[in-house]
């Protein structure tokens, strides 16, 4: 899981969701970690995932 790209990709947008969750002061979606935290990750990873393949288009 840590030499695949995309699997990375994951684990990085998971601990800087984490981060997000107990650092911000931003309004969350709902008051659950459980729930912003993983929904935030994937986001942030289907993101990453794009910019990627857009680049390497180029």
């Amino acid at each position: 899981m840590l030499f695949c790209r995309w699997c990375l990709f994951v684990w990085i947008a998971a601990a800087v969701a984490a981060g997000w969750w107990h650092i911000s002061d931003i309004t969350r979606w709902s008051d659950y970690w459980w729930v912003d935290v993983p929904t935030v990750a994937l986001a942030l990873s289907y993101g990453t995932g794009l910019l990627v393949r857009a680049a390497s288009e180029e």
